[in-house]
């Protein structure tokens, strides 16, 4: 049990028929964490700085297991293995009472991978299982295992890792995995907003970003949708545009924003480049990379004072205007300087060699509305016997003229980013809208999609579930009006996809994720959307699920084959205290 003598009578009592069956397979089981390295890194207690040895009962063996609590976070330790060729990689986690998280990664790894366990307080099970993760299917010669805990800001968090199981890959099942690699089934973008990760996960440099790209190596995901433009404001230098600025305000709501704030304050004193980082980091994961823009970017009111910068501090005239006169928090890119402002945020990242532009008008539209310019061109398309402000906004005429100003805007942009793009030496970028729910939401929101794709503007369009209360479907919650969309690029060269929300959580993931995406496909979806990815990825079974998404053909027996590599094990003892819920567990007192 290593050089810890407080252990050396936990005999390893490997349940013979288990342990029979794993030899028949060839399997190895890694259940003394004791001998991982540096000793120094571990103890009898919890310490900080240091992971507790808790010798554990499992319903099939015994092991060791590693332990830390709270904010004690322990040193990284490492585990060397020994072995030689491919095998697929499990970790058996061991949850609390408090949610549990990891991080894992193999010698050769660029990044850590996380994993985090909710807490489910169901008597039945809480605290006397262990849940199995598939982590990774690698060659393992030469490499050893890296174990870190995870902190997650703001969280209780507890960090157990019990167990680690290698199951090796035949000749053909590695032939099969790498013929997969290389298939046609990258069709799935993880959207993250570009700050929120940064505080939950306390991301201030480089290595820390990278976490949040590795893990989609190999997968189904195609790119990543990266939120760096929120109004008029960068997540990354652009000279004479001010970096988007969280003061210290008693509008700013929540401690994770002070978090969010110290990362960037690190990332400019380590003169990191954010956008460049992320660009290269994607290069060499393979993925696509495309900046995504919230339009409007509303936040608490008054706007100005949350989140202020010189180009809008009181000028309300930059505003989108109801029909009343009365100030929309939001840009109107019916006027010109407000084109201008935001067209130099795109020239500055096509120049970075980005795939391309991600616009989102989910809260972050509409981007014209009744404003004077807008009126004047009502006026000359259709004359003044019609007031354009006694009209709803869903009209179809208000749709035809604010789309056509809208129109304008994005030829300006096609054309900028373009130029910018090639003086760099790169590819031109390709534009995606992301849309609404349907089409009386999408006219509500100034959205001509049909007409932006028959003139060649965007390269693809986004149908999201989001906006109904905008719409005629209200209360359908997660509903799409595949119809609407599917007419609007019908004869054109621009991609139809789609954005799939988490599934309740009485439903079974799979099912969920399955049903949807194959109705999606049958309508001729050609990618799916994840938003805020950031969020999900380190739940492995809800990952594991997520990431097979790309496989049109055999989906379903994908999904099953996805779904099968989580499950639960019963733990008997933890630290020579019995945790079946039938022998009164701790946690049972009363």
């Amino acid at each position: 049990m290593g050089n810890h003598p407080n252990y050396e009578r936990m005999a390893a009592r490997i349940n013979q028929g288990t342990q029979m069956k794993r030899k028949k397979h060839g399997e190895h089981l890694i259940s003394d964490l004791s001998v991982c390295e540096p000793a120094s890194a571990l103890g009898n207690r919890y310490t900080p700085g240091k992971w507790k040895l808790l010798p554990y009962e499992h319903e099939d063996f015994s092991g060791v297991m590693l332990g830390a609590i709270g904010s004690r976070d322990a040193a990284p330790v490492r585990l060397s293995l020994n072995l030689k060729g491919w095998h697929e990689v499990y970790v058996g986690i061991y949850p609390t009472f408090e949610a549990g998280a990891i991080r894992l990664r193999l010698s050769s790894d660029r990044a850590w991978r996380k994993f985090r366990v909710n807490v489910a307080y169901d008597f039945r099970k809480l605290m006397c299982v262990a849940n199995e993760y598939f982590w990774t299917a690698a060659d393992l010669t030469g490499e050893s295992i890296h174990i870190a805990p995870l902190a997650v800001f703001g969280r209780d968090i507890d960090n157990y890792v019990a167990y680690f199981r290698l199951v090796p890959m035949s000749a053909a099942k590695v032939r099969a995995l790498e013929k997969d690699r290389r298939g046609d089934s990258k069709r799935l973008y993880a959207m993250n907003d570009a700050t929120s990760m940064l505080g939950h996960y306390s991301i201030g440099d480089a290595d820390g970003l990278a976490e949040e790209i590795d893990l989609y190596r190999n997968s189904d995901f195609r790119g990543v949708c990266w939120e760096l433009f929120k109004g008029d404001q960068t997540e990354f230098p652009v000279p004479g545009v001010p970096r988007r600025n969280i003061p210290r305000n008693v509008i700013c709501p929540g401690r994770i924003y002070e978090e969010i704030r110290r990362m960037q304050a690190k990332m400019d004193r380590d003169g990191l480049d954010y956008l460049r980082v992320m660009r290269d980091l994607t290069r060499q994961a393979g993925l696509e990379l495309h900046v995504s823009h919230r339009m409007g970017h509303a936040s608490q009111v008054p706007y100005e004072e949350m989140i202020p910068t010189d180009f809008h501090q009181g000028k309300y005239d930059d505003y989108c205007h109801l029909a009343d006169g009365a100030p929309v928090q939001r840009f109107s890119y019916a006027k010109r300087h407000v084109q201008d402002k935001m067209l130099r945020l795109y020239e500055a990242a096509a120049a970075y060699g980005v795939d391309g532009f991600h616009l989102i008008f989910i809260r972050g539209g509409p981007a014209v509305m009744y404003e004077d310019e807008m009126v004047e061109c009502f006026r000359q398309t259709y004359g003044t016997r019609t007031d354009p402000r006694k009209l709803p906004l869903h009209d179809r005429r208000l749709l035809d003229v604010r789309g056509e100003i809208f129109a304008g805007y994005l030829r300006r942009l096609r054309t900028t980013v373009d130029a910018a793009a090639e003086k760099a030496g790169h590819q031109p970028p390709t534009l995606t809208v992301h849309g609404l729910t349907n089409a009386k939401a999408c006219a509500t929101f100034g959205l001509d999609l049909g007409a932006w794709a028959k003139q060649g503007l965007i390269d693809r369009i986004v149908a999201s579930p989001w906006g109904d209360q905008y719409g005629e479907n209200e209360g359908k919650w997660r509903y799409i009006d595949i119809d609407y969309y599917v007419d609007a690029v019908a004869g054109t060269k621009t991609e139809l996809c789609a954005e799939i929300w988490d599934p309740p959580a009485s439903l079974d993931c799979a099912e969920y994720y399955g049903e949807r995406a194959e109705l999606l496909y049958r309508n001729g979806i050609q990618n799916i959307y994840f938003w805020d990815n950031w969020a999900r990825h380190a739940f492995a079974d809800h990952y594991d699920v997520l990431s097979v998404l790309g496989h049109k053909r055999n989906l379903a027996r994908r999904l099953e084959a996805a779904a099968k590599k989580s499950c639960q094990t019963r733990m008997r003892k933890v630290g020579g205290v019995e945790v079946a819920p039938d022998r009164f567990p701790p946690w049972q007192s009363g």
